[in-house]
């Protein structure tokens, strides 16, 4: 049978400054009690539509995190997701420490349209068994353990 080699060692690599996210408006949505969404942009082309999140670490969460984001019509129905894990899997959040910032990108299929109305919704989750992170808003429980994001056009 196959053997998985065993790990010997892990390296956690940062950056020699820590990172600055971008002035946000408002408050920011907490998940997990452990890492909130410090900012954040949605911006639409060609290419199709690009999701810049930037996640602060405000304790070491107590497990693995895939990011959600998900591409709504409407009437709330899928159009595509984005989902992965934080920086191309190079920022799993199992790593993350109190101060950590992580720049987070995730684009959808090229030739996908944000409809009339559309919307984007982010949120975390346990890729291990689903569950999604708690989220919340100023203490508040948030609907469905998610955000939702306002898209703007750059074309």
């Amino acid at each position: 049978q196959p053997v998985e080699p065993p790990v010997v060692a892990a390296v956690v690599v940062r950056p020699a400054a820590p990172l600055v996210p971008p002035a946000a408006a408002g408050e920011a949505a907490v998940f997990a009690n452990s890492f909130e969404l410090a900012a954040s942009s949605v911006e639409t082309g060609a290419e199709g539509p690009v999701v810049t999140l930037w996640w602060a670490a405000t304790a070491a969460p107590g497990a693995d995190y895939t990011i959600f984001v998900h591409l709504l019509d409407a009437a709330g129905n899928l159009v595509a997701q984005a989902d992965g894990p934080p920086n191309d899997g190079l920022s799993p959040t199992r790593v993350w420490e109190p101060g950590d910032v992580v720049r987070d990108v995730h684009r959808f299929p090229p030739g996908t349209v944000v409809p009339d109305g559309g919307r984007i919704r982010v949120g975390a989750y346990r890729p291990d068994t689903g569950e999604r992170a708690p989220a919340t808003l100023g203490g508040a429980p948030l609907a469905e353990n998610r955000v939702e994001l306002r898209v703007t056009s750059d074309e």
